[in-house]
């Protein structure tokens, strides 16, 4: 098997730079799993069936592996092994049935995107009515598998090698061009990755790039057409119409990029740019993170010049609960020119060290100013507070807590804001009412605002004079069942001040992750002292009065809620 391009990472060492001879006619006649391991089965790989569709299996020994359909080289599922446990698998590729009358079709995973540019009109995929054929396979005990498959589309020869690695996986493009007329064409390796909640997906590693809103090249991989990538979403609880119109360059002067929100970039040097001596492109390399999770996964991009990123905001409704994008290396916007007799290569990389470090990434997510809080847990309440009559929903970075009585009253309450937005009580004629009048519109950050329902007006001071009022609740408590009445408890939450006499210095300490060794809550250390600058203390001095008294030093701390 030829070995496409120098990868920083561990391969079998019998892959060589080689030159390979054209797949035999045998190897391109096998189809059945059983011929397929016959020929190409290793330890880790494993030829299946599924509806008369060859797939392989590739496993490493640490348990991680990917699934391959053959015939349109789509890779469908990548678990790797991310957490110590021994069943620490997780699946980060979104991949839904295809619909249709075909059944064996499937969108999202891995796919590779190989579209003609060589004419402005022609720009469909140059594999659409080819399907590809195992060319080799190999593996080294185990830790590093491989798969070749090939594909002959007109005049282009087209080698696809799928790596399994136990921290990562690499999918590898080569086309050669056998024929007498130099070929222009588009292309893209797009992951379709999945994350637990929409309001904590984010990249890292764009900031400073150039993008521009630009919608994806067409797939039949693709899970949002084109058309539907550039759609604009509008304003709501989640709505944003924030994007640049297509062709308007911008540079990205934040660390995340926040994937809540509707969006379809590419990031890339702009073409004009391009035709100076020296250009900034975009990095070798970014990272998708997943709060939720709490994992993350670095994306390697290798002789593609572009990066292109979308998420489906609200649309990824449209497929099930779990949230996605899609994301990968391509050259989109300069197609790429092969020479007859010349190749081009291209290789994207996805790789992880949550197992092997087991680090958590934190970032920063974009709360409302007035809402210095972090996002509600809902997993958390409804483990906690199961069993009352209330249920948890989250919206965004807030949360609805619903009450229902089986006589059929029911309540909603907002957290943290503690505003009732809904009460709804039983009707002789077997229906319910709505009693509260609530309106929901959009400010002009797009942020939502709500008015009406019911809601606590306290208006406190402090010390200084100065009015405020609490604004963000804590659930306390959650007391009763549905048979009888309901009861939730908000509370403030707490804060303390924290006064000082005698030292010159406070020390302040959080210990972020680690205080999950001591238990589920976290803490803090702080207090005032004297540690950079040592108090000296003479004989019988206390300040300057030198004979009055043994040495002794006052201080206090004091703390007042």
């Amino acid at each position: 098997m030829a070995s496409l391009l120098s990868f920083s990472l561990p391969k079998p060492n019998i892959i060589k730079a080689t030159s390979s001879p054209p797949a035999t006619p045998t190897s391109t006649t096998l189809s059945s799993p059983e011929a397929l391991d016959e020929k190409f089965g290793r330890k880790g790989i494993k030829f299946s069936e599924y509806n008369n569709i060859p797939f392989v299996e590739l496993t490493v020994r640490n348990g991680s592996s990917l699934r391959l359909k053959i015939p349109d080289a789509h890779v469908t599922s990548y678990k790797p092994k991310v957490y110590w446990k021994d069943d620490g698998l997780e699946e980060i590729l979104y991949t839904v049935p295809a619909g249709g009358t075909d059944p064996t079709k499937s969108k999202g995973g891995i796919g590779l995107v190989i579209n003609d540019a060589t004419e402005k009109s022609s720009k469909g995929s140059l594999l659409s009515g080819y399907e590809w054929t195992v060319k080799d396979a190999d593996n080294d005990a185990i830790d590093a598998l491989q798969v070749e498959l090939s594909c002959t589309a007109g005049t282009l020869d087209i080698s696809y090698v799928v790596s399994l690695y136990p921290l990562s996986i690499a999918t590898a493009v080569i086309v050669k061009n056998n024929g007498r007329k130099d070929v222009s064409l588009t292309s893209a390796i797009l992951s379709h990755l999945n994350f637990k909640k929409r309001s904590q997906t984010a990249i890292n590693g764009l900031q400073g790039c150039s993008y521009c809103s630009h919608p994806p090249l067409s797939s039949p991989f693709e899970l949002l057409s084109p058309s539907e990538a550039m759609k604009t979403e509008s304003s709501g609880w989640f709505g944003s119409d924030n994007e640049d119109k297509p062709g308007v360059w911008t540079k990205q002067d934040v660390p995340f990029a926040m994937l809540k929100d509707k969006l379809s970039r590419v990031y890339a040097a702009p073409p004009s740019e391009r035709q100076k001596p020296f250009f900034e492109t975009p990095p070798s390399n970014y990272e998708t993170l997943d709060q939720g999770r709490e994992l993350f996964f670095r994306i390697i991009r290798m002789g593609f010049e572009d990066i292109y990123l979308s998420s489906p905001g609200s649309l990824a409704e449209k497929y099930g609960k779990d949230y996605f994008i899609c994301t990968g290396p391509a050259s989109m916007l300069v197609p790429v020119v092969i020479k007859p007799g010349e190749n081009w290569r291209g290789a994207q990389v996805i790789e992880h060290d949550n197992f092997t470090t087991n680090i958590r990434r934190e970032f920063s997510l974009p709360y409302v100013a007035s809402v210095p809080y972090q996002p509600i847990n809902v997993d958390y309440l409804e483990g906690e507070f199961r069993g009352h009559g209330v249920t948890f929903e989250d919206i965004g970075d807030n949360c609805v807590a619903k009450m229902g009585l089986d006589s059929g009253s029911r309540a909603t309450l907002m957290l943290p804001s503690g505003l009732i937005t809904s009460y709804k009580v039983p009707m002789w004629h077997g229906g319910t009412v709505e009693l509260l009048h609530t309106s929901v519109s959009g400010d002009i950050e797009g942020e939502a605002v709500i008015q009406g329902g019911v809601s606590l007006a306290l208006n406190c001071k402090n010390d200084n004079e100065v009015s405020w009022y609490p604004s963000t609740w804590a659930l306390r408590d959650v007391r009763g069942n549905s048979k009888d009445s309901i009861k939730v408890e908000l509370g403030r939450r707490n804060s303390v001040a924290v006064g000082r006499d005698g030292f010159d210095e406070m020390y302040l300490y959080s210990p972020g992750s680690d205080h999950e060794i001591y238990g589920e809550y976290s803490f803090i250390c702080v207090g005032h002292s004297a540690m950079l600058k040592p108090i000296s203390l003479g004989p019988g001095l206390i300040g300057e009065e030198a004979d009055q008294a043994p040495a002794t030093f006052d201080h206090i701390q004091c703390i007042r809620s």
